[in-house]
């Protein structure tokens, strides 16, 4: 697109949609490269789109249950007594 073309007011329209086609361009190659890399054996990319894209963590969230199972066997075996 000219320089003309940018800056001229009427054409900012097509001038924003360049832009984004050309981010979206840029987007899907850079996709494009880290899932070759992946596929080619890259661990370190492996690990990145498994966070980025899949959501996950190298932090695993663990909720604790607030009763655990042997609480109810310890009540039955105090009551037996």
């Amino acid at each position: 697109m000219a320089y003309e073309t940018c800056i001229n007011g009427a054409n900012r329209e097509k001038f924003d949609l360049a832009v984004k086609e050309g981010e979206v361009d840029y987007s899907c190659s850079i996709r494009n490269k880290a899932m070759e890399l992946m596929e080619q054996g890259n661990v370190a990319m492996t690990i990145f789109l498994c966070k980025a894209v899949l959501g996950m963590s190298d932090r695993p969230e663990r909720e604790l249950p607030e009763a655990s199972p042997l609480d109810g066997l310890a009540k039955a075996l105090e009551g037996s007594r």
